[in-house]
């Protein structure tokens, strides 16, 4: 989604970061860093009667994570609670899913994700013998914990799309690895499940006035 947003910035401010959290973007093929791999372009328009310093930096990915936890919180649905675990969804031309267990136990979470058609997903899709493309995931969260369990963004330039998903979670210690599919390696700091300090959890998301930050571009 595409939004203007008016930007109120405080006293004691130290400037503002401007963080893409989209998703659907693929860098060619014949990239030298390999398909999918590389810096990606993202274009920020601001409009201003005072004069605006802008500079390019470089944030961890942490920060990516952070902003894109944040945009969940705000925007999306706490589709399922129970006994401190929720699990949140945001339908922004696509779907993106977040757990939340602030609980004292370990949470294992299933997720079946069907019928996709002109969608990027953040972790890995197997293809059946007829070419259908599905995920199925199972992950097991530590307490006071959080993950987001995936990013399925439609395909960018206004295709059509579809998908069918399936949740379930359950509190205890798991049987088997602790993710399937297992997380990127040396490090998934997308999907690592994350310690909740105070601006993680879902009763602190901060409060943006008259829009919102991100989103998925189409």
């Amino acid at each position: 989604a595409l939004r203007d947003h008016f930007i109120e910035e405080g006293e004691r401010s130290a400037g503002l970061l401007a963080v893409p959290v989209s998703f659907n973007q693929r860098i060619p093929a014949n990239a030298e860093e390999g398909p999918g791999a590389g810096p990606k372009s993202f274009t920020f328009a601001a409009f201003t009667s005072r004069q605006l310093h802008v500079r390019r930096v470089d944030v961890a990915p942490e920060v990516v994570r952070d902003a894109l936890v944040q945009h969940i919180l705000k925007n999306g649905e706490c589709g399922t609670q129970s006994q401190g675990t929720s699990l949140w969804k945001l339908s922004e031309s696509g779907l993106i899913v977040f757990l939340e267990n602030t609980s004292s136990q370990f949470v294992e979470v299933s997720v079946e994700l069907t019928e996709l058609f002109n969608m990027n997903v953040s972790r890995g899709v197997q293809a059946s013998a007829t070419g259908d493309l599905s995920l199925t995931s199972r992950d097991l969260v530590p307490p006071m914990h959080g993950m987001v369990l995936f990013v399925a963004a439609a395909m960018p330039a206004g295709h059509s799309y579809r998908f069918s998903s399936r949740f379930a979670f359950r509190s205890g210690p798991g049987r088997g690895a602790p993710h399937s599919p297992p997380l990127a390696e040396p490090t998934d700091i997308l999907h690592s499940p994350f310690y909740l300090d105070g601006r993680h959890l879902s009763g602190h998301a901060p409060a943006a006035p008259h829009g919102s930050f991100g989103g998925f571009r189409r």
